[in-house]
């Protein structure tokens, strides 16, 4: 998660992210979103994620190959 500790992982159960884009898990990965997320929290663990909606693809440019 870009903003916390981006080697990190962080893991959250699909049904809230589900609800909130209107996306089947399948539809997930490789797709980016964009949250209200506490990034000063300490642990994986106490972070919350608000308002969860989904980002534009960013430009391929970001990824070299």
């Amino acid at each position: 998660m870009v903003g916390w500790k981006i080697t990190t992982p962080v893991l959250m159960p699909f049904e809230p992210i589900c609800a909130a884009t209107g996306l089947e898990p399948e539809q997930l990965p490789g797709t980016w979103l964009v949250a209200d997320v506490n990034c000063y929290a300490r642990n994986p663990a106490d972070l919350y994620f608000r308002n969860s909606t989904l980002a534009p693809s960013p430009d391929e440019e970001w990824f070299p190959e």
